[in-house]
């Protein structure tokens, strides 16, 4: 997974050195695979406007422009682009710079006229391979900044490795909670509150769960009055850091809040939503579904689906569908935040080879609490960045609330298991730190309630492996194990097992060891009474069924 170190350091405060943030989060269990630097082979490239430009004296396919990067002074630079005008803005690189692709740029004349720095194309700046002309920069971006501050490229990306049983570390306040526990610094969350007008969402919506075993929970909020238009650059450069692209305001915000929690949400058009009703339910045999990727698939009777009063409209957990999509055309929009059992999920995405960023998360495991105050969040995001109002309150739809996991941490086990005497006080903080919350605290012991979102932790010896890799692997001593070697005699049968293996070999004979799968027919020719048992998951049909006499793989042997 890709985490943007600025947007990182929204939540938590981090070491002055990204390589100091990627040692010390390998060294806590979460392995970062590398760290990209997209803007560090854009040093010396500037935001420049051209101010003036005639042709060449002496080349009729070069231009000599005056190029401002806001000092008192302009810059003549020899370009053969064709692509701009005067007035316009564009990456420049000054004398000194070296470029990603090699190029250093030095003080040059070209034709007879001298040139200070290059114009360069999104090419040349390693951006996309355009080299058509040079790169045309939005008109408000301030002059004299950075290229990769005006491109959003100032950023590093670390590439982290999240194992299967940490889901809570597919988000960027999930990586900030860890980096909070390493470091010490404190953990700041976002308190969404978003600023409610109009129509009660009650009389807007309603939800219904049909299948609550496989959604334990599904909340909604309505916002109205939006304007469909794109994301500001912020927005944009951060998903862009993260490998997203960016489609409008209302689908950036549910992406950025997915990889801001690691909630996946959905964004329907409310006036596409037949009678104002979203059902949870099982897919009706042979139902048609037209999903977000323009094609129209056929439904599966276990398939989850997100439907109104007349049809499907999303596959659950895995992809929206097309009859309900945000468009240029949206006004009311629902969102949806909700939890879907990981198997359900995962069977449907498997069914149609459909592995999305939403799905990868349900199958993993979701947080459960995370279902409103992204809910929230995304609201309160989409009404700033489309004008648009949230109907107050939300629809929370949970038919059997369970409580969070409990779990005992006993301290003289601690030092037993990790062979290390990790002091309470620390085995606490650690713990606290990482979200458990003290709900008994004995002698000796401490009871934690398990933060929804650590579906790994499950036991005391879970809790311990959090103090272990915290505390620092490498502050546990090695110590060679301790106690008396004692032999035992060998049994009288192995001795003679061993005594005739030794004698067979001695007079040439050869042993043979053979799978313990064959196939059917070779037991029913040796005339066996005794009913074979077969595998569920045979490698092949001739390995199929578990022998029941040595006979078949010995005649096998001879047959070679």
């Amino acid at each position: 997974m890709k985490i943007s170190v600025k947007w990182l350091g929204d939540y938590v405060a981090l070491p002055p050195s990204v390589d100091e943030l990627a040692r010390k989060l390998t060294a806590a269990g979460l392995e970062i695979e590398g760290v990209e630097r997209p803007g560090e082979g854009l040093r010396g490239v500037v935001v420049a406007q051209i101010r003036e430009s005639v042709q060449h004296p002496n080349a009729d396919k070069l231009s000599v422009t005056q190029v401002d990067i806001g000092g008192s002074a302009l810059f003549q630079v020899v370009c053969g682009a064709k692509n701009f005008k005067v007035g316009d803005k564009v990456p420049l690189a000054t004398v000194g710079a070296k470029l990603p692709n090699g190029m250093e740029i030095k003080q040059a004349a070209l034709r007879g006229v001298d040139s200070f720095g290059m114009l360069c194309s999104a090419k040349e700046l390693g951006i996309t391979e355009d080299s058509s002309g040079l790169l045309i920069l939005p008109a408000d971006t301030k002059l004299g900044v950075p290229i990769a501050q005006a491109l959003g490229l100032d950023d590093s990306v670390l590439e982290v490795n999240v194992t299967p049983n940490r889901p809570d570390a597919l988000s960027h306040l999930g990586v900030a909670r860890e980096v909070g526990v390493v470091t010490g610094a404190a953990l700041k969350v976002p308190e969404p509150k978003p600023a409610e007008s109009g129509r009660a969402v009650a009389e807007l919506v309603k939800v219904r769960i049909d299948a609550a075993d496989r959604c334990p929970r599904y909340a909604a909020r309505v916002v109205e009055g939006v304007t469909i238009q794109p994301s500001p650059q912020w927005m944009q450069d951060r998903l862009k850091a993260c490998g997203v692209r960016a489609i409008n305001n209302v689908v950036d915000v549910t992406n950025f809040v997915l990889l801001e929690y690691g909630q996946p949400l959905h964004a329907f058009d409310l006036d596409k939503v037949a009678g104002q009703e979203i059902v949870v339910r099982t897919a009706k045999a042979g139902e048609k579904l037209r999903t977000l990727d323009d094609k129209e698939r056929t439904l599966d009777a276990d398939d989850l689906v997100i439907a109104d009063r007349d049809r499907a409209q999303a596959l659950a957990g895995v992809m929206g569908g097309g009859d309900s999509e945000v468009t240029q055309g949206t006004k009311r929009i629902v969102i949806e935040s909700a939890h879907f059992l990981g198997s359900s999920v995962r069977r449907t995405a498997k069914r149609y080879a459909l592995h999305t960023e939403a799905s990868h998360r349900f199958e993993r495991g979701a947080d459960l609490d995370a279902v409103l105050p992204a809910l929230d969040r995304a609201a309160q995001l989409i009404a700033e960045l489309s004008g648009g109002t949230v109907a107050p309150g939300r629809v929370d739809v949970q038919p059997a609330p369970k409580p969070p996991r409990r779990v005992t941490l006993r301290y003289a086990r601690v030092e037993k298991v990790l062979g290390v005497a990790v002091p309470e006080a620390e085995c606490r903080r650690i713990l606290g730190a990482l979200g458990f919350k003290t709900v008994d605290d004995g002698a000796g012991q401490t009871t934690f309630e398990v933060p929804r979102a650590r579906v790994d932790v499950e036991r005391e010896e879970d809790l311990m492996e959090e103090v272990a890799r915290v505390f620092g692997y490498d502050n546990i001593p090695a110590r060679l194990p301790r106690g008396l070697d004692t032999l035992a005699p060998e049994p009288p049968q192995m001795e003679a097992e061993r005594r005739l293996r030794h004698s067979l070999g001695g007079v040439g004979l050869n042993e043979v060891v053979n799978y313990s799968f064959v196939a059917p027919k070779s037991l029913e020719v040796l005339g066996g009474k005794e009913a074979p048992i077969a595998l569920m998951n045979p490698l092949s049909v001739e390995q199929s069924v578990m022998r029941t006499s040595l006979l078949p793989g010995l005649l096998e042997n001879l047959s070679r």
